[in-house]
């Protein structure tokens, strides 16, 4: 299931009103979480699930960098 704009608008707010650290611990769970989405596409041989986890993951480590 897709997330929805309401997941969206919560993440927005809670991404805006955390401390610097509180977002690089945010930033570090999208990323395990991405990868976990990764691991779970390459199980099902699903390349664009893949493609599309890796991609996100690698964005979100490029910005921890």
């Amino acid at each position: 299931m897709p997330p929805t704009r309401a997941i969206y608008s919560y993440l927005k707010t809670q991404a805006h009103a955390s401390t610097p650290l509180e977002r690089v611990a945010l930033l570090y769970d999208g990323a395990i979480r991405f990868l976990d989405q990764a691991r779970a596409a390459i199980e099902r041989r699903d390349i664009p699930a893949r493609r599309n986890a890796l991609h996100h993951a690698l964005a979100i480590i490029s910005e921890l960098q």
